[in-house]
């Protein structure tokens, strides 16, 4: 059912890698002044008019986008609690996947300026692992409800 527990675990992923994919997870500045934003889907250099592209890593959004959809998936195939747990699983791998790469590109960034500082959205990937985890864990606790009612038929 849509309203169980696992279901707001759930839309708390789907809600915080929507914000993901809007804020930087990253900020960078150099000797000159210059500030740059580090997003999913590359370093952009700040400037009045807007932002203005320095590169671009497509992977990350595609990965990004890859959760959106396992995770609307998942919260839609209630009837399946064994394939949630699989899709669970497999957003998981994902969301370790993108903290990776986003920890990596970071690293590799921030060699290359005088400071930086992480924004909020860098840890919520690190967010979403623990509430697909502990909705891995309300969807096994149902199957695990429901058979335990066919065995008492």
């Amino acid at each position: 059912m849509i309203q169980r527990i696992q279901s707001l675990f759930l839309a708390g992923i789907l809600l915080l890698m929507l914000l993901f994919l809007f804020l930087p997870f990253g900020t960078f500045g150099s000797d000159n002044g210059e500030i740059y934003s580090l997003f999913h889907n590359g370093l952009f250099k700040i400037v009045p008019a807007g932002r203005v592209a320095v590169y671009y890593n497509y992977a990350l959004s595609i990965i990004t986008i890859l959760v959106l959809i396992l995770t609307f998936l998942t919260i839609f195939s209630f009837r399946y609690r064994l394939v949630q747990i699989k899709y669970c699983g497999i957003i998981m791998f994902l969301l370790v996947v993108i903290t990776g790469s986003e920890l990596w590109q970071l690293i590799q960034t921030a060699k290359s300026f005088s400071h930086y500082s992480l924004k909020i959205a860098f840890f919520f990937p690190i967010i979403c692992i623990v509430l697909a985890l502990l909705a891995r864990k309300f969807i096994r606790r149902d199957e695990e409800l429901v058979r335990s009612a066919d065995r008492i038929r």
